[in-house]
């Protein structure tokens, strides 16, 4: 059972860091050409974050083949959690509305693409 828990949950860690990074890449690139200003570049990175989080989810619920909405709703959390240290160890301002806007979307999405992930598998 841990098994098959734990290879979809790897692959899909590996699949998120490497579409983040590949992501990360080409806005830094863009940045550093000046084909794209700051305000857009945080834009785009919040909507392919987005994108790669409903991936993530999508894949790793459909790998494993149940229990969607708990994969979501921990797949989310542990994102939110993350966005909390993060902002309580200083790199950026302290919780606010904005990021708990941002939050509540990021475990609805990580919810949807879960559930989704897990009713497409056959």
């Amino acid at each position: 059972m841990t098994e098959k828990l734990l290879k979809p949950i790897l692959k899909g860690g590996a699949f998120a860091i490497g579409a983040g990074l590949a992501a990360s890449l080409v806005v830094t690139l863009l940045l550093f050409f000046e084909l794209m200003g700051v305000a857009l570049a945080a834009k785009v990175l919040y909507g392919v974050f987005v994108f790669i989080l409903f991936a993530t989810a999508f894949i790793t619920a459909r790998k494993i083949g149940s229990r969607g909405l708990f994969v979501g709703l921990g797949l989310g959390g542990a994102v939110i959690l993350l966005g909390i240290v993060y902002r309580l160890i200083g790199v950026e301002a302290g919780l606010n509305l904005a990021f708990l806007i941002r939050s509540v979307v990021t475990g609805l999405i990580a919810t949807v693409g879960a559930v989704l992930g897990v009713n497409t598998v056959k």
